[in-house]
């Protein structure tokens, strides 16, 4: 699993208030200055999954194999959810389902299809159509999952398939695939390699264009099973160099061969460190494997310290309180309820939503906030960001000291 340097997922905020800096004495005695930063976070309210799915004639001895692995990943999202890894963001999930056809020429020349109907080669037990969007929890898992695997069975009439492009294409071309406030899943899944005539340098403008909250990449193809070429900025091109990329096949699948898909990859690679949260590769023999995405922010670097905290010694911590306070029923859940919190509320309003602590840490790879290094954003000042899910809407209270005196007692 790619993972950035910085937290992963994306979380939007705008400054509620000024910073405020105040120098007050301690009850020990203590010159302190302590700084007050305020925001208000909004993150994602829904997940839009998109799947675009190889359509080739020349895939069609591979398609059972590969609408089993459209219906797998469908059916690990909503695991996941349900499981509590992407819990905040089902109350409203959407999963669409195109093709990898853009036409037949050399250049791209129709805009993507959202599937609403399997081939006449589909299993007997497909429905006729389907709606465009297959919406969970309205339909329960396996439901979701048995539509996907239907319409992944779609076939369409030419071998020049453009999966990556389909996809990314889809977001912003196809009605109902992607909402505001909506956090975005895409993955491909295909048995052929992508189609010569897409630059590598034609994916970053198209990512550029979807939009806040883009979480996850996934890769589906003619992986060979030990790699994961997507897993870092240079495994890529290290993976490529792999002797079973140059012409060879990754695996078979009831006696037919699936091709190793290294114009596929790279473009994918291009895709997903452009500007998805975390993306992966899997091999189209093998299971597709549960994503480890962890909705968090990276966005929180924008909120700029007027001061880098003091460090406490005893603990090596950061010196900050964060605090947060729901500011909707929809982000209203207990505090005991929620990772990296302190189970006991430091305030319940009227209507029993609670101010939740945050456990503060200094570290990126533990639940709570980091006090980073300044990003481009802040300057000279450092940036505090949370690597904990909020809640769709609340409010942040981030309090820090940094002790003025150097005496006994003040260090």
């Amino acid at each position: 699993m790619h993972r950035r340097t910085a937290i992963l997922g994306v979380l939007a905020f705008a400054l509620a208030g000024c910073a405020t800096e105040i120098e007050r004495t301690t009850a020990e005695g203590c010159r302190v200055i302590e700084t007050h930063d305020r925001a208000a976070a909004e993150s994602p309210r829904g997940l839009d999954v998109v799947i675009a799915v190889d359509s080739s004639p020349a895939s069609a001895p591979l398609r059972s194999a590969l609408a089993a692995r459209a219906a797998s990943i469908a059916r690990s999202v909503v695991t996941r959810a349900e499981a509590g890894d992407l819990r905040r963001l089902t109350r409203d999930v959407r999963i669409t389902v195109v093709g990898g056809d853009l036409g037949c020429d050399a250049t791209p020349s129709e805009p993507p299809r959202a599937r609403t109907r399997p081939s006449s080669g589909g299993p007997a037990t497909c429905a006729a159509e389907y709606a465009p969007q297959q919406e969970w929890p309205a339909q329960g898992s396996e439901a979701i999952a048995s539509a996907v695997e239907c319409l992944a069975w779609a076939t369409d009439t030419c071998d020049a398939q453009r999966p990556m492009l389909a996809a990314l294409d889809a977001v912003s071309g196809i009605e109902g695939v992607r909402r505001d406030g909506s956090a975005l899943l895409v993955y491909v899944v295909s048995a052929v390699d992508e189609a010569p005539g897409l630059e590598v340098e034609e994916i970053r403008p198209r990512v550029d264009r979807l939009g806040p909250f883009v979480v996850e990449l996934g890769v589906v193809a003619g992986v060979p099973g030990d790699l994961d070429p997507l897993s870092s900025p240079t495994a890529i091109t290290d993976g490529l160099r792999d002797p079973r990329f140059e012409g060879g096949t990754a695996c078979a699948i009831e006696g037919a061969s699936v091709p190793t898909t290294p114009r596929l990859l790279a473009l994918a690679a291009e895709a997903g460190h452009a500007g998805f949260g975390s993306a992966f590769a899997s091999s189209l023999c093998g299971p597709v494997p549960p994503a480890a995405t962890r909705i968090a922010s990276s966005g929180l670097s924008a909120l700029c310290l007027s001061r880098i905290p003091a460090v406490d010694p005893l603990t090596s911590l950061t010196r900050c309180t964060v605090t947060e306070t729901p500011l909707d029923d929809l982000s209203a859940t207990p505090c005991a309820d929620r990772i990296g919190r302190d189970p006991t509320p430091l305030a319940v309003d009227a209507e029993g939503r609670e101010t939740c602590a945050i456990l503060q840490v200094a570290t990126e790879d533990e639940d709570g906030f980091f006090v980073g290094a300044p990003s481009e954003t802040c300057g000279d000042q450092p940036a505090i960001r949370p690597t904990v899910a909020l809640e769709p809407h609340v409010l942040l209270d981030i309090r820090c000291i940094t002790r003025l005196d150097t005496m006994p007692g003040c260090e």
